[in-house]
Order: structure tokens, then C-alpha cells, then sequence
């Protein structure tokens, strides 16, 4: 289904592209300013090859640019407007190109926007620095539903990456935790589904805004593994303690009775998915977390003593956002 909605805003940036390009309001990036980006680009995560940056800067300027319905205005200034119309013209234009995904290439573009200190050395400030150069860019005015839309799933994705580079971290300092991202991958493919038959329906049809409803969804689960994530990580690679939090408070058991409350309250809906259909999948939904879970246990006895502590605060911490998200039923996401 993800796929399906990539594939759907894809068509639509061609379409406004086309649109744009017959009406002469093409942007791109040698018509903003020659020198928005730096061919050395200094990046935090990674080291990028001369020769790549120079690839990517000519990528960025044949780029047709598609970054709002408003003016030049709404941005801060012309590097930001630069920037958005580059994430947004690379991610997700059609034809399977890999940028969305491709770590490196959005490492070497925000920090071409926004540059880093090279003095930045700890883990905790590195990441700290990269949500300052994602916010800094996702800070402009929008004026129309579309802009909304582009703008959350800019954020959604941002999210995913940010994720991404916390598992990467991670896996460097112990391979094991592969096997979480993977079990956190089969649970998002589970809670997909709830999206459409709990909270979209049988008609699919959410109004303009399905799209950004659709990425806030998603943004919700990637923050929740994220905060998980950087409570273990920054205490291994910087000996930051996270707030604690007793284990026995939040507990999948908590979980799982509000999963059971959340089944026995469906409903027969007219001209919807019957309530058999709605409790399968939540009932997959459950099997993929609680998947999850079990592995995080699993991988809290293969942890040093004092690492196996904040890991488990840190699933407590899980277990109380997803308890919250299964009490709201998703309401947040409601049309």
C-alpha cells in the first residue's frame, strides 16, 4: 500500500512538473545561485568522495524542481528553497531512483544547506546537530493542502532516515541489534495494514489530506523506535543515563489487554471491512509486536549488566506509547 501512495504522489510531482515546465515557472538550481553547494561538503556520518559530491551537485541542477505552491517568500531563503525542492524533486520523482534511501546523499545534502562544526565529537551532539539541520529545513510557511502534504511526508521520511542512521550506529558497536531492525520492519508491514482497515476503510477515501494523515501515521511509529533507540545508543557511546523508568509499569502484558479491549469494542460498520477483517489484522498487528518484543528480551541477556538495565527502561518506554496509541484507537488519524 505504502508503495501504491509513493507511486500516486510521484504521478502527481510529474504532473505539476509539467505543468510548471509549459508555463515557464521551471526552478532550478543553477537559476537560484551559482554556489549553494559546497564541492567539499563536510559531513558528520560519512565521508563523501570529491567525485561523488560533484555527481550530485549536477544531479541537484538538471533536477526539474517542484518546491511549493507559494512563492520564494514562504522560504527562509534561497538555500533553503534550494534544498526542499532538491529532497522533494530526488525522493520522489518516478523511475526507482534510490535517493530516498540513500543514507549518504541526504547526509551530503543537509549538510551542504546547513554545514556542521567539525569540533562536534560525541554521538549524542552529532545526532543532536542533525534533527537541528532537519528542523531548520522543514521550518517554512505553507499555503495550501498540497504544501502540507509534500511538507509531512518530507518529515515522515526524515523521521525513517534519522532511524535509520541510529540503527546503523548501532549495528557498529553490536551486531545484534540487526535483528531488532528487522523484527521493527515486520511490525510496521502489520501496522500498515491496521492504517487502511481501521483507520482509512473500505472506501479509501480520506479527503486531500489522506496523504499527510497517512505520513503522520507512520511518523508516530518511526519517533516511538527512535526514542527507544537513542536512550541505548547514547548510553553506550557517551555514558548518558535516560530518565528512568520503572519495567514493571508499561509492560507488553498492558499491551496486549488493551489490543483484546480495543478487538471486543468493534463494531459492525455499514459499507466497511466486517469485524472479523478489522480484528485479523489487528490481531497480526499484535503477533508482529509482540515478535518484537520478545526479541528485545532475547537481546537484553545477550547486553553487559548495566546496558541490559537502560534497555529494558527503554522497552517500558515502547510499551507506553504503543499502550497510548491503542487506548486512542488511532483517533489522532481520524478524519
Amino acid at each position: 500500500m505504502s508503495k501504491y501512495i509513493y507511486k500516486i504522489l510521484s504521478i502527481c510531482l510529474a504532473a505539476v512538473s509539467f505543468i510548471q515546465s509549459a508555463a515557464g515557472q521551471v526552478l532550478r538550481m543553477a537559476d537560484i545561485d551559482d554556489g549553494l553547494v559546497a564541492k567539499d561538503t563536510y559531513c558528520l556520518f560519512a565521508s563523501i568522495r570529491l567525485g561523488q559530491s560533484i555527481d550530485w551537485i549536477e544531479i541537484c541542477r538538471n533536477t526539474v524542481h517542484i518546491p511549493c505552491d507559494g512563492n520564494a517568500n514562504y522560504f527562509r531563503d534561497s538555500r533553503q528553497m534550494a534544498a526542499v525542492a532538491d529532497f522533494i524533486s530526488l525522493w520522489y520523482r518516478g523511475g526507482g531512483d534510490p535517493y530516498c534511501k540513500n543514507n549518504d546523499f541526504t547526509l551530503w545534502r543537509l549538510s551542504s544547506y546547513m554545514p556542521p562544526h567539525k569540533y562536534i565529537h560525541s554521538t549524542k551532539e552529532r545526532f543532536d546537530f542533525l534533527n537541528r539541520q532537519i528542523n531548520n529545513l522543514l521550518d517554512y510557511e505553507k499555503s495550501s493542502q498540497w504544501d502540507y502534504n509534500l511538507g509531512s511526508w518530507l518529515e515522515m521520511d526524515m523521521e525513517a532516515f534519522v532511524l535509520r542512521m541510529l540503527e546503523k550506529e548501532l549495528i557498529k558497536i553490536n551486531p545484534i541489534f540487526r535483528t531488532e531492525a528487522l523484527a521493527f520492519k515486520e511490525y510496521m508491514d502489520a501496522a500498515e495494514a491496521v492504517y487502511y482497515y481501521l483507520i482509512v476503510g473500505k472506501d479509501g477515501y480520506q479527503g486531500s489530506s489522506s496523504t499527510m494523515r497517512w505520513a503522520a501515521y507512520r511518523k508516530d511509529m518511526y519517533t516511538m523506535m527512535r526514542q527507544a533507540l537513542e536512550g541505548i545508543l547514547f548510553y553506550i557511546s557517551d555514558g548518558i543515563v535516560p530518565p528512568e523508568r520503572d519495567p514493571s509499569e508499561f509492560t507488553v502484558e498492558l499491551v496486549n489487554r488493551e489490543y483484546d479491549s480495543y478487538i471486543k469494542g468493534l463494531t459492525y460498520l455499514e459499507n466497511d471491512y466486517t469485524v472479523e477483517e478489522r480484528s485479523l489484522v489487528l490481531d497480526a498487528e499484535r503477533a508482529a509486536w509482540n515478535k518484537w518484543m520478545e526479541i528485545r528480551v532475547e537481546m537484553a541477556q545477550a547486553l553487559h549488566e548495566d546496558q541490559r538495565t537502560v534497555y529494558q527502561q527503554q522497552t517500558s518506554t515502547l510499551c507506553l506509547s504503543k499502550y497510548q496509541m491503542i487506548k486512542d484507537r488511532n483517533n489522532k488519524h481520524i478524519k
